[in-house]
Formats: structure tokens, C-alpha cells, sequence
């Protein structure tokens, strides 16, 4: 009699613990998901607060935001993201020549502090785009 016990008690015990890990993952799927629901223009706002290459490093968070970085109507360009400034202009073509054409850029922010041919840069990109 007693075995039996033992044995109900147990499965008791581990049916117990498989329904509160269950709840706690419901319950953090639940919490995690309100980012998600946020319009796209919204994201496209708070991604225009940020660096670009941060906003290009985004597009692997999820399917949903693999080409969030082309709609982003205010691109902010530091040179602090780069080794030098080559990379950086590397970086400002193709993130510029690679954006969705129907969207319209409305600031572009350029903030470079080492010693570079900053003119080069802002005039090649004003010819480009």
C-alpha cells in the first residue's frame, strides 16, 4: 500500500511541475508580445532615433523586421560604428542606394568626429541621392 502511494505521489508531483512550466511560459509569451503589436511606423520612428548600423542589425531580430532599416525616414550616420572612414562611406552608399525608392528620406544626420575627408563624403552623397 504504501508503494503505491509513493508512486502517486510522485506522478502527482511531476504532473504538478509540467503544468506550472507550462503557465510560466504562457504567461512570459503573454508579457513579451506587446512589442510586436506596435504599428510599423512607429517602429520606423524609434529605428530613426537610432545609429544606422544599428538599425541594419535589426533586420535579423525576426522575419517581420528584415527590411524595417529601408523604410527609416531619418538615417543617423556616426563614424564611432567604424574602423575608418572608408567603411563609413562604404556603409552610407550601400545603406542609402540599397533604401525603398517610395520612401522619403526627411533628415539625414552625419556626424563625423575623426579627421576625414567629410566634404568628399557630404558632397558624394548629395550627387548620389
Amino acid at each position: 500500500m504504501r508503494r503505491a502511494n509513493i508512486t502517486l505521489n510522485w506522478r502527482e508531483t511531476l504532473n504538478t511541475a509540467k503544468e506550472q512550466k507550462k503557465n510560466k511560459k504562457s504567461d512570459k509569451v503573454k508579457k513579451e508580445d506587446k512589442f510586436s503589436k506596435l504599428l510599423d511606423e512607429i517602429i520606423h520612428c524609434i529605428l530613426s532615433t537610432l545609429d544606422a548600423n544599428v538599425v541594419v542589425q535589426t533586420s535579423i531580430l525576426s522575419k517581420r523586421w528584415r527590411y524595417f532599416w529601408v523604410f527609416v525616414p531619418v538615417p543617423n550616420f556616426h563614424d564611432s560604428s567604424f574602423k575608418d572612414s572608408s567603411f563609413l562611406e562604404y556603409f552610407v552608399h550601400h545603406f542609402l542606394s540599397h533604401r525603398d525608392p517610395s520612401t522619403n528620406v526627411f533628415k539625414l544626420s552625419l556626424k563625423c568626429l575623426s579627421e576625414t575627408n567629410d566634404v568628399y563624403l557630404v558632397d558624394s552623397i548629395i550627387d548620389r541621392y
